[in-house]
């Protein structure tokens, strides 16, 4: 039986004395690579079989075994099979007494693979060590290359800031000095050389505003407000300063808000007004025909509200390469961009890292010759409304109803800018023109809900483009014309009103009037007749400057923001109507003296300048002959003179 337990055994059992083997079993013969137990035992010494370097350990384990001392247990040696070959075992042995005789009986398993496996592990392991060590080390190198890299990215941030803040100041007292030596009307040359530096200072002032604001980001300078407001006010504003640019390249610009948006929200309007100004200025920019509109999404998040603002275009469009660095810092679309659009590239890679700071995000999506629509998300909490409605409170009218499609015929540049601002501010979709001929074009071309219609204009004035209109069949002679004129008189009113006309409005265009008229027309009623504006007292000179109650309302119905850009552009177009005024005067022109003198009257009149409009009105409705007009052209280039220094001073008090 032990015999039978023996040869069944997978570990290898010999007995030896002396190392000279008295017994083997078949497991152990096989692991060590003989034929036969009989060749195992045939072989002179056991000790052949143990490595070169365990030997003498083997022989003084067998002495101490033999003479009874009491040895550890499990014991791991290296062997050498017959062929050679390495072979790693553990081992259990312990004296036995073999035919009557004290022995060493071993008990051993091959174990061999198990120490390669640990050795590669081994290795492995050394190996990652090494790895770790290299990673720890590569690490140490990456942090102090970081804080090399903060610290001279602060420092740049820091000079581009000063620099930039040193060079603004400069730049806008160059501005200011360029509107003062405008005031004093220059002719010619002079007049040429002053607006072509006003435009440069102009752009070069934009330029660094952006390496402003983007070195403030850079610097860690970047402070977010936290108020009340009204989401739907910021798209108003943005609207409104861009409708005049719009209108002038033919665009129509066009706002999509969801019912319920909320009332109020606490977060940064200024901020959030930045990144959608240069996303819809871009789009203008790059957008020779077609359309721009801005939408906005909402949805509840977390007790606030997640806000997606969308700009879509159709303009020039953007390839996937130029999309892949459109957000980084001083990258255009590609070089022909640059020359043929100006800009530092430095625009989106702020709204990029405003639209961040709100906890949002901003992408595009774009066709090459298709168009572009850029969207962002910005995420705020929820706000007090009492506390926007007294913030924002204003006398401007505010939309009603549906909106509706105004085509605008006005040849004043600022004037059509202040009409469309405030049309768009009630809701409505702008497209201007600048003389009777373009609007009669627009109506063939499109459909229009209503027409306002400067009387006075080139090319083809307002009772001309007016008859035109109403001979196309219907709908569109049948659409709804209404009158804008500085010509009070009853005569002329009811001239023009007799060629086709449904209602009439004077200028200086007063808002709620404005309102009103629009409103009557969404209804389908008939637009009506304002009431006439009082006449001007004989001394003209006695009139302020500028009427601060008219003024003020003007400011409040637009914005604060929107008057100031829209007077930077008053001198030039001030100078344009004297220049013109005093032509005719030497050519002893009476009609095209009075003309002018109509048209500085309108101008004068949408920004309260009351002096100048008493001037231009005595010009137009009393001046007999051409001895008459130029009697009053001295007080007229006067008062003109000190009311653009006026508006320099309320421009320099926005600022």
């Amino acid at each position: 039986r032990f015999r039978d337990l023996i040869e069944g055994s997978i570990q290898g059992v010999f007995v030896h004395r002396g190392f000279h083997i008295l017994f083997a079993n078949e497991a152990y013969a096989r692991m060590m690579g003989y034929v036969s137990i009989e060749e195992a035992l045939a072989q002179p010494s056991m000790l052949d079989t143990i490595a070169p370097e365990s030997r003498s350990k083997a022989e003084r384990r067998y002495q101490r075994l033999m003479a009874g001392e009491v040895m550890p247990g499990l014991q791991r040696e290296r062997n050498i099979r017959r062929d050679g070959s390495e072979m790693w075992v553990d081992l259990v042995d312990r004296v036995v007494t073999w035919n009557g005789e004290p022995a060493v009986q071993v008990t051993l398993m091959d174990i061999t693979d198990r120490v390669q496996s640990e050795r590669e592990l081994e290795v492995q392991a050394a190996k990652v060590m090494a790895l770790a060590e290299e990673i720890d080390a590569a690490r140490e190198e990456a942090e102090r290359n970081r804080r090399k890299a903060e610290a001279a990215n602060a420092a740049k941030s820091r000079f581009l800031a000063v620099m930039s803040h040193e060079l603004r100041t400069p730049m806008t007292g160059i501005m200011g000095v360029v509107d003062l030596l405008l005031g004093y009307a220059p002719r010619g040359e002079q007049r040429t050389l002053l607006r072509t530096l006003k435009d440069s200072a102009e752009t070069l002032l934009t330029l660094l505003n952006d390496v402003l604001d983007f070195s403030k980001i850079e610097a860690g300078q970047l402070r977010l407000e936290c108020i009340d407001f009204a989401p739907s006010r910021v798209v108003d504003d943005v609207v409104r300063l861009f409708s005049a640019r719009a209108s002038e390249k033919g665009l129509a610009l066009s706002t999509h808000l969801p019912d319920g948006i909320p009332t109020a929200v606490r977060g940064d309007p200024t901020r959030l007004r930045q990144v959608l100004f240069n996303l819809v200025g871009n789009a203008i920019k790059f957008t020779e025909k077609g359309r721009i509109a801005i939408r906005l999404g909402c949805e509840t998040a977390d007790g606030g509200f997640t806000f997606r603002f969308e700009v879509q275009d159709t303009g020039i469009g953007l390839s996937a390469g130029q999309v892949a660095t459109l957000f980084r810092p001083f990258t255009q679309a590609d070089d022909s961009t640059t020359r043929r659009f100006g800009g530092t590239g430095l625009g989106l890679a702020i709204c990029k890292r405003l639209v961040e700071a709100m906890r949002g995000t901003i992408d595009v999506t774009s066709t090459v010759g298709q168009g572009s629509s850029f969207w962002f998300t910005v995420t705020v909490a929820a706000g007090d409304p009492a506390r926007v409605e007294t913030e924002t409170s204003t006398t401007a009218p505010q939309a009603t109803g549906h909106p509706l499609r105004i085509l605008l015929a006005e040849d004043n540049e600022v004037n059509r800018m202040v009409i469309s601002a405030m049309l768009a501010r009630m809701g409505h979709t702008v497209h201007g023109v600048g003389d009777g001929r373009q609007a009669v074009a627009a109506v063939a071309a499109d459909d229009w809900d209503v027409v306002l219609m400067d009387m006075q204009m080139p090319e083809m004035d307002g009772s001309e483009a007016t008859r035109l209109i109403r001979r196309m069949p219907p709908p569109k002679g049948e659409v709804p014309i209404v009158a804008l004129s500085a010509d009070a008189l009853p005569e002329h009113r009811a001239h023009y009103m007799a060629g086709g006309l449904d209602g009439f409005l004077t200028k200086p265009v007063d808002w709620h009037d404005l309102a009103e008229t629009v409103r009557r027309c969404q209804k389908g009623e008939t637009p009506g007749v304002s009431p006439t504006h009082p006449a001007a007292p004989a001394q003209t000179a006695d009139f302020p400057l500028l009427d601060p109650d008219r003024l003020n309302n003007l400011k409040e119905s637009i914005g604060e923001e929107a008057l100031l850009e829209m007077v930077e552009k008053l001198p030039p177009e001030f100078l344009k109507r004297l220049d013109a005024l005093a032509a005719a005067v030497a050519a002893g022109d009476l009609h095209t003296a009075k003309r002018a003198a109509h048209q500085l009257r309108g101008l004068a009149g949408s920004f309260a300048a009351t002096r100048v409009e008493a001037y231009a009105r005595q010009i137009e409705e009393k001046a007999i002959d051409i001895a008459a007009v130029a009697a009053e052209t001295g007080g007229l280039k006067e008062a003109s003179r000190d009311t653009l220094a006026a508006f320099l001073a309320l421009r320099a008090a926005g600022d």
